[in-house]
């Protein structure tokens, strides 16, 4: 059973149409966005964010969509690149003709990323090219964006429509004032397939080969010392964790108050149902 989540955003994403809202978006302000076939989250084409912005949204928690994938869609998240990665293409083909389904070629996937030699880090050798042959064949060493396009590209050439997502995992509970700190170290990357009967669902190809940055943030994913992490000193030291937390709260309560002063949106409407 799904539950509906109600919740207030506050970010600054200049000219850009994107409102980060979680999974997947029931209510928003309807006069300045809209939720695209994709599930989205867009601002009008004549109001892009231009300046710190509250949104007032609504979310659930799981979804399925038994209509089928509309076939502009379809065409757009199978297509593959020509004459790029044909080893990669020749591999998913083979491993989705030994699976027998979707469902097990995913599976298959990710347990070749679990138990083989691929390593999560931030600092991975240039690629060649065919990129997702030289990552997948050779260096075997990248972050999550190269993981989830590795995924999708396998899952493309197996025939499954697939997408890369961006966006944010994780966060800082401030208890101060009770909200979730997001900052750019927590952006992340996954994938989405297109399964019959159930729509999109999220597959994190980064959690089978580094579990702890899924589950407990980047810091976890990398061994002490191993590799620079900016303000890794700052949250590790319980004073100035405390007095940074107090200053992002004081912060934050100022500009609510200056984004409830100039808000053009105070009401949203129910939308309908998936």
């Amino acid at each position: 059973r799904s539950t509906l989540f109600p919740y207030t955003t506050l970010f600054r994403s200049p000219y850009r149409r994107w409102v980060f809202a979680l999974d997947v978006p029931t209510r928003w302000p309807q006069r300045r966005t809209g939720r695209a076939a994709d599930f989205q989250l867009l601002t009008r084409f004549d109001r892009p964010i231009s300046t710190l912005t509250s949104f007032r949204l609504e979310s659930a928690t799981a979804y399925t969509v038994t209509s089928p994938l509309p076939h502009l869609m379809r065409a757009a998240d199978t297509r593959l690149p020509v004459g790029r990665n044909e080893r990669s293409i020749a591999l998913a083909r083979e491993m989705r003709e030994r699976a027998g389904s979707d469902e097990a070629f995913i599976a298959a996937v990710l347990a070749k990323f679990r138990d083989e030699e691929y390593f999560y880090t931030l600092e991975p050798p240039r690629l060649e090219l065919n990129s997702i042959d030289d990552f997948l064949f050779n260096t075997r060493r990248g972050f999550c964006e190269h993981f989830a396009s590795a995924f999708t590209m396998l899952a493309r050439a197996a025939g499954i429509p697939a997408r890369v997502v961006t966006g944010y995992q994780g966060g800082e509970f401030n208890p101060m004032s009770g909200y979730l700190l997001i900052r750019q170290s927590e952006a992340h990357a996954w994938s989405e397939v297109w399964l019959e009967g159930r729509g999109w669902v999220r597959v994190d190809p980064t959690a089978a080969v580094a579990p702890q940055r899924v589950e407990s943030g980047l810091e976890a994913a990398l061994s002490e010392g191993s590799e620079a992490l900016p303000g890794r000193f700052l949250r590790e030291n319980a004073l100035l964790t405390q007095m940074r937390l107090a200053w992002d709260a004081a912060n934050t309560f100022w500009n609510n108050q200056v984004v409830a002063f100039r808000s053009e949106e105070h009401t949203s409407e129910l939308q309908s149902p998936i």
